[in-house]
C-alpha cells in the first residue's frame, strides 16, 4: 500500500490497526483514545518541524501554554502548512465529537444528530484522499453502520498522522529577524 506514492513502512499499518481493533468495542471509548492519539501525533509533528527548546522539557506545549490544546495544535499544524485543509477540518470535527463523549455520562447513540452528522462528515473528508479505496475493501455508508464508519475514519486519520510524523523535518527559514542580524550604517551608528 502506499500514500502520495510512497510505500507504508511495514510495521506502521499494522501497528495502527492492532491498536484500533482494540477499540471497537465503546464507541466513546474509541473517540476519546483516537483523539488522543492523534492529538499526540500532532504534538509529535509539531515538535519535530520546530526548533527545539534548549533544557529538555518543551513548556510550550504543556497544558496551559500556547500548544497545550489539540484545538491549538490543529490550527498551528494548518497554518505552518504541515497538514491540509481536509485534515484540519476533519481533526475539528472529531474534537467536537470528542468533547460530546467526554461529557456523555451515558453510551453515546451514533446513529443520531449532531453524531451522525460529524461521522458522515469525518468520512467524507477522509474518503477525498486517493488512497482511501486502497485501505478500505468495500464502502461504508455512515448511516447503516455509524461505528464502522467512525472506526475506518480513524484509523485512516490516524495512519496518516503516522506517516506525516515519519516523513517530518524540521523547517528551514532562510531570514530569521533577530538581534545578530541586524547592523547599522555607519552614519546611523554616531
Amino acid at each position: 500500500m502506499a500514500i502520495n506514492d510512497k510505500e507504508i513502512p511495514k510495521g506502521v499499518f499494522q501497528r495502527v490497526s492492532r491498536w484500533l481493533e482494540q477499540l471497537k468495542t465503546d464507541d466513546r471509548l474509541m473517540i476519546i483514545i483516537a483523539t488522543s492519539r492523534l492529538d499526540d501525533l500532532l504534538k509529535k509533528l509539531l515538535q519535530k518541524t520546530m526548533r527545539h527548546e534548549s533544557g529538555g522539557q518543551d513548556s510550550l506545549f504543556s497544558s496551559n501554554h500556547a500548544l497545550g490544546s489539540f484545538s491549538s495544535r490543529i490550527l498551528l499544524a494548518y497554518r505552518l502548512g504541515l497538514i491540509d485543509r481536509d485534515y484540519e477540518s476533519f481533526l475539528q470535527t472529531l474534537r467536537k465529537l470528542r468533547n460530546d463523549a467526554a461529557h456523555a455520562s451515558q453510551q453515546m447513540d451514533l446513529s443520531t444528530a449532531p453524531h451522525i452528522d460529524r461521522v458522515i462528515c469525518m468520512q467524507s473528508l477522509a474518503s477525498k484522499s486517493p488512497v482511501w479505496d486502497d485501505v478500505n475493501e468495500a464502502p461504508i455508508v455512515p448511516q447503516s453502520d455509524p461505528s464502522e464508519s467512525l472506526f475506518i475514519s480513524l484509523a485512516f486519520a490516524v495512519l496518516c498522522a503516522e506517516l506525516y510524523v515519519l516523513d517530518a523535518k524540521p523547517f528551514q527559514v532562510d531570514d530569521v529577524c533577530g538581534f545578530h542580524m541586524m547592523r547599522m550604517a555607519p552614519e546611523a551608528s554616531r
